[in-house]
């Protein structure tokens, strides 16, 4: 064997070969057969290395097509049930790599996740996130429905955010990016709101082009999915996550700030015909937040008023 075709053996052994040398590697080796002995033999014998290489210069070659012949049907569909139960396989062990949880309507359930931050989950929500948490990455998680979040600090470098030390928190297409901080998110159809209660947050859109809003504590701000419009507001908070206790309290409370929470909680429409009552200051107790009912009979007293249902809407009036 010439010096030349040994380097080139040497050459397609390092991956480096041309599709030409490559051809030329096969007609030397369709010409010779396992015979050659101008090469010590390797390990196992020139028959053994001579069918690896055959079988690796046929990886590297084009596919050549092949007829399937009647008699081998059997074979080609026991393969295609193998590869069905391989990409069932694949797709078990990506599962487990998630937890999922999901809360049942008026159930409410606190969850630690792997970093020590605490969720606190609305009824009907669902958490998703990844079953291990890589310390070199930043932490992630997807929610569906009402959640309330208490994110761990981790190390902070000034006012800067470390993108490995970030929490993001993915509602539909809106993404929650903190440091350490306590915020609520609610999913509702079309509209996604997220309110800050402490610390601070930034806000992207995946779809439109809005420009990242950042949060400042006491701001709500409602996404928009359809239309991408993106409305902030300052809020009464307490009110807004008077959920996670079950209850509200009435305590000096404005009652715009308790038609919002009706908007927000229950997903009403309110009419409210005196506009004048909106200024109006309520004390008088607490409410359970998921006795709808019950609400509506304290403001009908305290405000002398009539509270009709009409659809999805609330509409308020005088007596």
């Amino acid at each position: 064997m010439d010096e030349q075709l040994l380097a080139l053996i040497k050459k397609y052994n390092q991956g480096k070969c041309t599709p030409a040398e490559k051809q030329r590697l096969e007609d030397w080796y369709n010409a010779t057969g396992m015979d050659n002995s101008e090469v010590p033999p390797p390990p196992g014998g020139w028959e053994a290395a001579g069918k690896v290489m055959w079988k690796e210069i046929r990886a590297n070659q084009p596919a050549r097509k092949a007829r399937i012949r009647p008699i081998y049907w059997q074979v080609a569909a026991a393969a295609v049930i193998l590869l069905a139960i391989a990409g069932l396989y694949r797709f078990w062990q990506q599962q487990q790599q998630w937890i999922v949880i999901r809360t049942a309507q008026g159930e409410i359930r606190q969850i630690t996740l792997p970093d020590s931050s605490s969720v606190t989950m609305n009824g009907n929500a669902v958490l998703r996130y990844g079953r291990q948490w890589d310390p070199s990455k930043e932490r992630q998680v997807w929610i569906t429905g009402e959640a309330f979040f208490n994110v761990r600090h981790l190390h902070k470098k000034g006012a800067t955010v470390i993108p490995v030390h970030r929490f993001l928190v993915h509602a539909g297409p809106t993404q929650v990016t903190v440091l350490g901080t306590s915020f609520n998110v609610k999913t509702q159809g079309d509209i996604t709101r997220i309110i800050l209660e402490t610390g601070h947050i930034q806000l992207n859109h995946e779809k439109g082009h809005n420009s990242p809003v950042d949060m400042l504590p006491g701001e709500m701000v409602t996404v928009n999915i359809h239309n991408t419009t993106v409305k902030k507001e300052k809020i009464n908070t307490t009110i807004y996550t008077a959920w996670k206790a079950g209850k509200l309290e009435l305590n000096s409370t404005d009652f715009a700030d308790i038609v919002k929470f009706i908007t927000y909680n229950y997903g009403r429409k309110v009419g409210v015909y005196d506009t004048t009552l909106l200024h109006k200051r309520l004390s008088g107790g607490t409410v359970d937040t998921n006795d709808e009912q019950q609400l509506y009979s304290i403001l009908s007293t305290i405000l002398n008023v009539n509270i009709r249902q009409q659809g999805d809407s609330i509409i308020i009036s005088h007596q």
